[in-house]
């Protein structure tokens, strides 16, 4: 709050006002004053208070206000990433009931919510014209495979369903009100209704809440639309209706002076000409002045009707055109009249002489046949929209600003706007491609308030919401027959044998009726329930249940078989644990010598089994028979228990081509038969497959697929790194943060990014795996440097290393593999990647000895022995640890390669002035550089590289470590070579050592050209070590 004085106030915001609003221009905050005790006089306190429509935090309304006209351009759906389910559903509903029902409290709205969404299919008109509709009421048989609306239209928009979640609110009246457009927002609609300017079937109705009902007419005064429909008054027209207000206010002050002055007034009107307008202006203050005063009491109600009727009058006659002084409704008088005054002389002036002579008078003026016609088009809008200064609105009337964006009006309302009335014709439903219920929102963010709202809402039980009355050719389900009607239960107690029933029935969806019935209530049904019951027991394959109803039937009241009785034979069999293709086979040749015809009923009742216990020759014949021998159709749970059958036979191929077809068909295909087609494609790993089936229900508006099913489809699909079906299964559920994959799938997609080079899709994980507080390892770095190389960005992957290093986690020879791979592929490359070091050095940024090491190995493997040293000398530019023992190994592996052993040494001596520690594989190198040297001419010098290398490997030795097999076979070949004794002692620690040693022995007494006491020594050793071993 900030103290202001009183001069700072303009002079129409006083201090001593309670409310001001000093810059009209500003929609978003308006100014309370306050003057708080004991305050000096010079001063008061203002504190700013938030308007209603806020630019800062989005939040749109029902309302045609420019500022919510602009949140509406700005509004977005709630963010979804990184919130949890429940938040994304918190989001969305306060988003949208910002704009629905905004005035209505949160518990009456969660009583008035329906988790029924009303939708209608268009019938196809050609299927109206053909049929008449018997067909669909004959039974099983004959119209059981033509769907309810015709043939399927392919192409068709997916009904947006979830946005008709407030389709409730739209019955209120004044959300009526404002979608009629008599209103300019729902606030404006509801004070009309409780200040008694709207009517309801000729009624007045003050509640807004009122829910209207098909067929309500409902009424507001035309006042009162066109000044909320209208342009506001501009300054000019507020300053002309205050003067005359005030005027009005001095003549009603002037009428109380004396009575003389009265009489001297009455007795010049009645000698001077009146004007009318005065003499219908005298007779409505009688009229005002006969009803406000005390003898109002002494008339009757019909008597102050007429006089206020008579008021509306005068005032309705006043209201129109002052410039005109004809009153007569007569539009063809009027224009006589006008058109009359037209012929009139020009008057002279005063200082014109008069002539002698008389001047023949002008010709009177004339109209033309357009002119009179656009004189009549203008008093024609003069009558119906005139000028006047009293009213509310600005005059002539205009719609305001900013309407035209608003106006539409939805289809379940009939409007007149020349009557101000409106017609509610039926409740909103939602089609194919649109919603009647007007809503700025996105399809997904109704989806998920819808979901807030179906676990809140304590109106209907969710046992009412199905009703176990179907049309007869339909079927139950388990789940149906434990439900009651939808009516609310009634205290009184059921019948005995309603009682009965509901045991049945409970009984029929049991797994084992045993368990749950008893068969003394079998023989308390009539036949009528029997049969009921053993419909219920064959559709949900409650086998015992089924045999129990039939041996009463038959047996005991001694029913005739009938196809009602095989057919629930039949569909018992779809028991997984009695069921059998035999007891069908059965069943149908004993149909067959009973002489009942098979319908279609009854093959669709075999397909079901078939479904439950596949054969492929017998569904084959099945299918023959009912399509081209019978020319039945195929049902669609019949086209459904088809692809079921072939999955669980396992003809993959055939169940994809029957589900293609059904789809290119128009057949809606059921949720659970594609969860089951993906699950056993992604078993096959047949993921391309897969992927189709889910791009196909997701690009068909399919919403709730399951999140075991997404799960499922991103492990398997990972785990064999198949890419597409990954990113696929990832950008729908991850992304938008309706899954939360463990660390486990996370890592298999994040093998699958590094495989195929897809860094943005590792960086997601990384993202996912962050907000977990995951501690990264050594192999999450390595999986994103591999996608960072793959996808060719060498910066990047270099990048990681440091951020490794940063991390406390050292960089392996392994994690640099896939880096190494990329840079031996193209000679430049080890340049460009010691540059970016530079760069990323110069950024402060900590390089790890491994970079360098394996830009090293890349000049190694293109035999580039001299720019290798050059990296090596400049390694501490960039790295600031230094060397390390691998880095050495990598530059002895050169020397070997070029025989440089002068290089060699130097390393050596580089190791021993930088206090580098070697290894086993140093020493091995340095014998195979002393070996590989090329000889000297001088004997002398070639017994001195022999001698490095012993010396080298006595070295070795006393450490506990010894040469790798292939440098040993070089050291024995050599030494064969010059006759050297010390290869068979070499070949003798070998075998001590279980190093392979047979093809080198063969070969190193084929080609020994020294002393033959040594190779006869070696062969007396072996004879007694095998002699040893056997004894």
């Amino acid at each position: 709050m900030t103290g202001i004085r009183k001069g700072s106030f303009p002079e129409a915001a006083k201090p001593s006002e309670r409310t001001s609003n000093l810059d009209s221009r500003n929609r978003c905050y308006s100014l309370l004053i306050v003057i708080p005790p004991n305050s000096p006089p010079e001063y008061c306190l203002i504190m700013a208070r938030k308007r209603f429509y806020g630019l800062k935090h989005v939040k749109v309304r029902q309302s045609w206000n420019k500022y919510n006209l602009y949140n509406l351009s700005r509004v977005k759906d709630p963010q979804v990433r990184d919130r949890t389910f429940f938040q994304q559903k918190w989001s969305a509903k306060s988003l949208t009931r910002g704009y629905h029902g905004e005035t209505v409290r949160e518990k009456h709205w969660q009583k008035m919510f329906r988790p029924t969404l009303r939708s209608v299919v268009p019938m196809d008109y050609a299927y109206l014209a053909r049929t008449d509709g018997s067909e669909q009421a004959l039974g099983r048989g004959s119209g059981l495979d033509l769907s309810p609306d015709g043939p399927k239209v392919k192409g068709r928009a997916p009904t947006p369903y979830m946005n008709m979640v407030y389709a409730p609110l739209e019955r209120r009246l004044d959300t009526a009100i404002f979608r009629a457009l008599f209103a300019s927002s729902t606030r404006q609609a509801r004070q009309f209704v409780v200040h008694g300017d709207v009517k309801v079937n000729g009624k007045k109705m003050i509640y807004p809440g009122y829910m209207l009902n098909p067929g309500d007419m409902f009424q507001v005064e035309p006042e009162r639309v066109l000044f909320a429909t209208g342009a506001p008054k501009d300054k000019k027209e507020r300053r002309a209706t205050r003067i005359i207000r005030r005027s009005k206010k001095n003549a009603a002050a002037a009428e109380d002076g004396e009575n003389d002055g009265e009489s001297k007034a009455n007795a010049k009107r009645s000698v001077e000409p009146q004007d009318p307008r005065e003499i219908l202006s005298g007779l409505l203050r009688n009229a005002k002045s006969i009803l406000s005063s005390d003898s109002k009491d002494n008339l009757s109600a019909k008597r102050k009707q007429d006089l206020r009727a008579f008021q509306r009058t005068i005032r309705k006659t006043l209201s129109r055109t002052t410039t005109s002084t004809t009153l007569t409704d007569d539009l063809d008088a009027q224009l006589m009249e006008i058109t009359s005054k037209l012929n009139i002389t020009a008057p002279s002036l005063p200082g014109d002489q008069q002539t002698t002579t008389d001047q023949p008078a002008p010709p009177p003026a004339t109209l033309s046949a357009d002119d009179r016609r656009a004189l009549r088009a203008a008093l024609v809008e003069a009558r119906e929209n005139p000028v006047d200064a009293t009213k509310a609105y600005a005059t002539p009337w205009r719609p305001r600003d900013f309407m035209s964006a608003f106006a539409f009006i939805p289809r379940y309302l009939e409007v007149s706007h020349r009557i101000c009335s409106a017609v509610y014709l039926r409740h909103p439903v939602a089609r194919p491609g649109l919603a009647e219920v007007p809503t700025p929102f996105h399809l997904d963010t109704n989806m998920l308030a819808f979901n807030w709202y179906l676990r809140r809402s304590r109106r209907f039980p969710a046992q009412w919401h199905v009703t176990v009355q179907r049309p007869a050719h339909r079927t139950f389900t388990a789940r149906s027959c434990q439900r009651s009607t939808p009516e609310a239960p009634s205290s009184r107690r059921k019948p005995r044998q309603a009682q009965d029933i509901n045991s049945i029935h409970a009984s029929c969806s049991g797994t084992s009726a045993a368990n749950h019935w008893n068969g003394t209530l079998l023989h308390k049904l009539t036949n009528h329930d029997a049969y009921e019951a053993l419909r219920v027991a064959s559709t949900t394959g409650n086998y015992e249940m089924v045999q129990a109803l039939i041996d009463l039937l038959v047996r005991e009241r001694h029913e005739a078989p009938s196809p009602k009785l095989y057919l629930a034979l039949l569909l018992a069999n779809t028991s997984p644990h009695h069921g059998s293709l035999e007891e069908v086979s059965k069943l149908l040749q004993e149909m067959d010598e009973s002489g009942i015809i098979l319908d279609s009923a009854t093959y669709h009742a075999v397909v079901k089994v078939l479904a439950m216990h596949p054969s492929y020759t017998f569904r084959s014949e099945v299918l023959h028979e009912l399509l081209h021998q019978r020319w039945f159709t195929l049902s669609n749970d019949g086209w459904h228990d088809v692809v079921a059958g072939l999955i669980r036979d396992r003809q993959i191929e055939m169940a994809l081509d029957k589900l293609d077809q059904m789809h290119s068909e128009g057949i809606r295909i059921h949720p659970w038969l594609h969860d089951m087609m993906v699950y056993i494609l992604c078993e096959v790993e047949d993921f391309d497959e897969a992927l189709k089936i889910m791009r196909r229900r997701t690009s068909d508006g399919e919403m709730m697929i399951s999140a075991t099913l997404w799960y499922s489809f991103l492990d398997t699909a990972s785990r064999a790194l198949h890419h597409e079906a990954t990113l696929y299964a990832w950008r729908k559920r991850v992304e938008s943060g309706y899954l939360n994959p463990p660390s486990g799938i996370c890592l298999n997609v994040l093998a699958t990014a590094s495989r195929h080079g897809d860094f943005r899709l590792a960086t997601d994980v990384f993202r996912v795996l962050g907000n977990r507080t995951h501690t990264f390892q050594l192999h999450h770095y390595e999986a994103l440097i591999e996608a960072y190389v793959n996808s060719s960005d060498l910066k990047s992957a270099l990048t990681v290393l440091c951020v490794m290093s940063s991390s406390g986690i050292s960089p392996t020879e392994a994690s640099t593999r896939p880096l190494f791979i990329y840079l031996r592929q193209e000679p430049p490359r080890p340049t460009e990647a010691f540059q970016i070091l530079k760069e990323l050095k110069d950024s402060k940024r900590d390089i790890p000895t491994p970079a360098v090491n394996c830009i090293i190995e890349a000049c190694i493997h293109q035999n580039a022995l001299s720019q290798a040293f050059e990296h090596y000398k400049s390694l501490h530019t960039v790295c600031s640890a230094g060397p390390t023992t691998a880095t050495f190994n990598i530059l002895l592996r050169g020397c070997s390669q070029s025989a440089r052993k002068d290089l060699a040494m130097f390393l050596a001596s580089e190791m021993l002035a930088l206090d580098v520690a070697p290894d086993a594989l140093t020493y091995d190198r340095l014998i195979l550089v002393c070996l590989e040297a090329p000889p000297f001419s001088d004997a002398r010098h070639t017994d001195t590289q022999f001698e490095d290398a012993f010396r080298y490997l006595a070295e070795m030795k006393h450490l506990g470590w010894f040469p790798r097999r292939g440098t040993l076979v070089a050291l024995v070949k050599r030494c064969c070579e010059v006759g050297d004794d010390r290869a068979w002692e070499l070949l003798g620690e070998m075998e001590t050592r279980a190093i392979p040693v047979h093809s080198l022995e063969a070969w190193l007494e084929k080609n020994w050209t020294g002393d033959e006491d040594a190779k006869e020594v070696r062969r007396l050793a072996k004879l007694a070590s095998g002699m040893s071993v056997r004894c």
